[in-house]
């Protein structure tokens, strides 16, 4: 369980503001060395909300539960800590948008090699 961050939202009012929605994560990393990884990191947010757009047509959008995939690469620049930058999509029934992921992530081993 996560949560997804979204700037550009709309609250009842109509106003611009910041949310935090409900969130679920499947993450998968394909360690290339020590330091390198790259994966394919996907969110699935389980609640619905409306954006603004930067088109001049329709300047508000519906989201329902819309799924984020990205290609992610992330560098291990400490114990356990990494930097990510990733490109995707967020995919809904109602409109698909391009998705720039940046990020810090603790990662925890489950089994040691």
């Amino acid at each position: 369980m996560a949560h997804t961050q979204i700037q550009e939202a709309l609250n009842e009012n109509g106003e611009k503001t910041w949310i935090s929605v409900p969130s679920f994560e499947l993450n998968y990393n394909y360690e290339i060395n020590v330091k390198w990884a790259i994966g394919l990191h996907t969110d699935i947010v389980i609640e619905d909300f409306t954006v603004v757009t930067f088109s001049e047509e329709n300047n508000m959008v519906e989201r329902s539960s819309p799924i984020a995939p990205a290609i992610v690469g992330s560098y291990k620049f400490c114990n356990n800590f990494s930097a990510l930058l990733g490109l995707g999509g967020e995919f809904s029934k109602e409109e698909n948008f391009a998705l720039l992921r940046l990020g810090i992530e603790y990662g925890y081993p489950f089994l040691e090699n």
